[in-house]
């Protein structure tokens, strides 16, 4: 993993909170409401909008390989995660699975690394809750139902554990972090979701 660059990654101005700078961070909408209905997940927390600078930085982690933007993404997440006060009972931390496919071609699951950093950060353990047992199309261009066939049946419990908050980069439709939910609220784990980046939800 690259090493965090001492100027804003976005822009290349000085560095400030968060490890970008000052108008970078005034760019992001932090905290956007998480107004999506899933019967399996009561909280789930989003750091800031899909969009603009937020999309950027998820652009460039996610596609360009710069990985290094797990600390920036992953601070924020914390920061979020930190307001919510049901946090004390929660334990354990995962992501969004891969195929080993899907990994080779990405060379490395961004959820991963953002719940392997936050977990250390946060004293939770890091536990791999589920596996990816089918390829799935890229979701990008799907609809929201149609992302929702995609997805169905592509993943299964592996680990089991009282409680989880699940990690993942961005939530677009819920499709993804819906499955993951549906699985653990069948074992009676109890689940939280927290996301980097999500689309407006007003």
């Amino acid at each position: 993993m690259k090493k965090l660059m001492n100027r804003c990654p976005i822009c290349g101005k000085s560095l400030e909170k968060f490890k970008i700078c000052r108008d970078c961070l005034e760019g992001l909408k932090l905290n956007p409401p998480a107004n999506y209905k899933n019967p399996y997940i009561k909280d789930i927390f989003i750091a800031f909008e899909y969009s603009g600078i937020g999309k950027e930085l998820i652009r460039r982690y996610k596609f360009k390989g710069e990985s290094y933007l797990v600390y920036v993404i992953g601070d924020l997440m914390i920061k979020r995660i930190l307001s919510f006060e049901g946090l004390k009972d929660f334990s354990y931390i995962t992501y969004v699975p891969m195929t080993k496919k899907k990994m080779a071609q990405r060379g490395f699951n961004q959820s991963l690394e953002l719940a392997k950093y936050i977990g250390k950060n946060l004293d939770l353990e890091f536990i791999s809750s589920f596996k990816k047992i089918k390829e799935t199309k890229e979701q990008v261009g799907l609809s929201g139902s149609a992302r929702k066939v995609n997805l169905k049946n592509s993943f299964a419990l592996d680990k089991f554990s009282k409680n989880i908050i699940i990690v993942d980069d961005v939530i677009t439709t819920s499709s993804t972090i819906y499955e993951l939910a549906k699985l653990a609220y069948d074992e009676g784990i109890k689940v939280c979701g927290l996301i980097g980046a999500g689309e407006s939800m007003y």
